[in-house]
């Protein structure tokens, strides 16, 4: 699971306390037109889909992504993903209600 501070997002949690961490699955993360801005670190196609190893303000994200994704080390992207499958951590790693 990819897990972010909830201060390096650009994107508000109402219920987030600034000590909150955002929980999110790899195979959650999809390539989009306009999100989250990332730097492509590394890729790793491993046939049925691909790895991304993705950089977000010295943070490191995974994403699964079915088939080969066409991106190469330093491009610049953008992600998302459905506000249904995040989870949120205190400071402590205890997960915060549902999600």
């Amino acid at each position: 699971m990819t897990v972010l501070p909830i201060t390096e997002l650009e994107t508000q949690i109402p219920e987030a306390d600034g000590s909150w961490f955002l929980g999110i699955r790899p195979e959650k993360i999809r390539i989009v037109d306009s999100g989250l801005p990332v730097e492509v670190s590394a890729v790793d196609y491993m046939g049925a889909e691909t790895v991304l190893r993705l950089k977000h303000h010295g943070n490191t994200l995974m994403a699964r992504i079915d088939g080969r994704a066409e991106a190469v080390p330093g491009d610049r992207l953008h992600i998302a993903w459905n506000q249904n499958d995040v989870h949120l951590f205190d400071k402590a790693g205890t997960r915060l209600g549902g999600g």
